[in-house]
């Protein structure tokens, strides 16, 4: 009995313990096995520009994928990129040098389909000013009990093309940036864009994020509100002059009476702009995960697996990424329980 019960204690401190930690867990960017020749560069540099720098994202960890830990970028990443470049180039490198900004590589789903979103920028030293070469803004759509891997593979190969795509080519950009300004790059690229820097909004149709950043609206459209002032329904006239009802699938966004609002699938919600941003609460359509695909085919049969394959509605808050217009999620929005 007594012996029982010391192993039961000393379980019971090793689970306290693991829960007390702070787990942690490194990603490491592998290195490719081709080389560019000629390269114009042979020296990098790295700037960590992301608002999260904490973590990547939380994974599931242990035997029973019941303990969190945080996923990091293995320090120091700009040693890293060196040894990344190293790999790439050989002997007939020029003196050439590279600055990499990481923006942003984070998701915020815990578990399940997880969308790690990645931004990064390339430049080039020209004496003691940056020009851009080139840039990346991306969504890593991760599913599966363990991303780990998948995510390694994945950022590798972005980051490793990003950089090879890149080591023959002069800047396309003729401006040049202090450090300073590279700094604050996000905000210079948005004082170029009319949406962020407007202070009404057109009315209208948008069908593109391209036409709602210009602030050129596709079609005038007749846009019925609600008393709440949410949108009941978008309709255009045909080539008869009928009221034709339009899908909010099929447009980007609607501004009606100066308020902007983003179409998904579902709706429209309407957008709040905070600081430099356009945020927004809405629901989205996430794509299920294995364990989510295994379980509908456990319980509902192939019929009922198809259709959980397919993704379910999801409400997230998220903000818009202002180079593309996508939605970048920043928190999965809990259903209240009945």
């Amino acid at each position: 009995m007594n012996k029982i019960f010391l192993i039961l204690f000393f379980l019971s401190l090793f689970i306290a313990n693991s829960f007390s930690q702070d787990f942690t867990k490194d990603l490491e960017i592998a290195l490719p096995a081709f080389k560019i020749h000629n390269s114009l560069y042979k020296k990098i540099n790295f700037l960590d520009s992301r608002i999260y720098k904490s973590q990547i994202g939380v994974l599931s960890i242990g035997p029973l994928r019941n303990r969190d830990a945080r996923l990091i970028l293995k320090e120091p990443f700009g040693k890293q990129l060196t040894n990344l470049l190293n790999a790439l180039i050989d002997s007939t490198a020029k003196d050439g040098e590279l600055l990499f900004q990481l923006n942003r590589f984070n998701y915020v789903e815990p578990r399940a389909t997880r969308f790690c979103s990645f931004s990064a920028e390339l430049y080039t030293l020209q004496g003691n000013q940056y020009q851009r070469i080139s840039s990346i803004d991306t969504v890593i759509m991760l599913s599966g009990y363990d991303v780990t891997s998948p995510l390694i593979v994945r950022a590798s190969k972005i980051i490793t093309d990003l950089i090879a795509d890149n080591l023959l080519k002069q800047p396309v950009d003729s401006t040049y940036y202090n450090i300073a300004e590279v700094k604050n790059i996000d905000s210079i690229d948005k004082r170029k864009i009319p949406l962020y820097n407007v202070a009404n909004y057109r009315n209208g149709i948008y069908r593109s994020y391209r036409s709602f950043m210009n602030q050129i609206p596709d079609e005038e459209g007749i846009i019925n509100m609600k008393r709440d002032e949410a949108i009941s329904s978008v309709k255009i006239l045909d080539s008869t002059g009928k009221k034709v009802k339009i899908k909010s699938k099929d447009i980007y966004a609607v501004v009606s009476k100066g308020f902007p609002f983003i179409a998904t699938e579902y709706g429209y919600y309407q957008m709040q702009h905070i600081g430099d941003d356009f945020f927004f609460t809405g629901d989205v359509k996430v794509a299920a995960s294995i364990g989510d695909v295994v379980t509908g085919q456990i319980i509902f049969g192939v019929v009922g697996a198809l259709s959980n394959a397919s993704g379910t509605q999801t409400t997230f808050q998220m903000v818009i990424d202002y180079k593309n217009g996508k939605f970048i999620h920043l928190r999965k929005i809990e259903p209240v329980a009945q």
